[in-house]
């Protein structure tokens, strides 16, 4: 991050915080106003503050080939943008394990789809840059039980929030591997639909009068609560990472 404005060398040490982009975006208001209003706009929406889809897309549309510049398509093969910065998006799991550090220094990345993953699961699960990633998507990925094994074990997954395992024909196993893993215990939504094993989070499921309504029919559910005790995923239904962020925020 050598030569970089010290502002924006406080977002990307701080990828999870909005105080530092707040404060860039007030530093670049007047240079750059569509950026700085780019960054307040998805701070906005996410804390159910205002704006609107249409602003953000016009933003974006103005903003997008600069603010992606450093690392697509060099380093991301497709991006998402909250909060004024690309935050990840699908990346080559063999340029991840190669260039991990490099990527981290130009953006606040904080999500992942790993493609190619099984190839070289091992390796990348070793790079000490996944602390800072708190959304995994790793479905449809062909992956084996190996894989989710090694993941709950290593200690660079202790921020992750989100982890999407659907499609995978994972078996029950994996879910005591996560269950169990001492390294996974921010984890608040699992997504571990159309596996071998049955979904242990509980269905959305709408009555006739369209009311939505919460059931759990997976037997799976009550022996993961048993055994492990009271974890966040096996109560809380999948949602997507935009979702989460909203939720999480309007908590605060």
């Amino acid at each position: 991050m050598e030569g970089q404005d010290p502002l924006l060398q406080e977002v990307l040490r701080l990828p999870a915080e909005d105080g530092p982009r707040l404060a860039y975006a007030e530093a670049i208001a007047a240079s750059d106003p569509d950026h700085a209003a780019l960054i307040r706009l998805q701070m906005d929406i996410l804390c159910g503050r205002g704006g609107t889809y249409r602003e953000e897309q016009r933003l974006l549309r103005s903003v997008r080939t600069r603010i992606t510049a450093s690392v697509y398509p060099s380093l991301i093969q497709g991006f998402r943008v909250s909060r004024g910065f690309v935050e990840g998006g699908n990346v080559n799991a063999q340029v991840f394990v190669d260039r991990a550090a490099e990527l981290i220094a130009k953006a606040p990345v904080l999500y992942l789809r790993p493609t190619g993953l099984p190839a070289v699961a091992k390796a990348f699960l070793e790079r000490p840059e996944l602390r800072q990633i708190r959304y995994l998507d790793l479905r449809l990925m062909k992956i084996e039980p190996t894989v989710v094994e090694a993941l709950a074990a290593s200690p660079h997954v202790r921020e992750l929030r989100w982890l999407n395992l659907s499609q995978n024909e994972l078996p029950e196993a994996s879910l005591h591997a996560i269950a169990s893993s001492p390294h996974l215990r921010n984890l608040q939504v699992l997504g571990f639909s159309d596996n071998v094993a049955d979904d242990p989070t509980p269905q959305e499921i709408a009555d006739e009068r369209g009311f939505v309504h919460m059931v759990v029919n997976a037997p799976i559910q009550q022996t993961l609560a048993d055994r492990y005790g009271a974890l966040k995923w096996l109560k809380t239904p999948f949602m997507g990472v935009k979702t989460l962020e909203m939720r999480e925020r309007r908590q605060r």
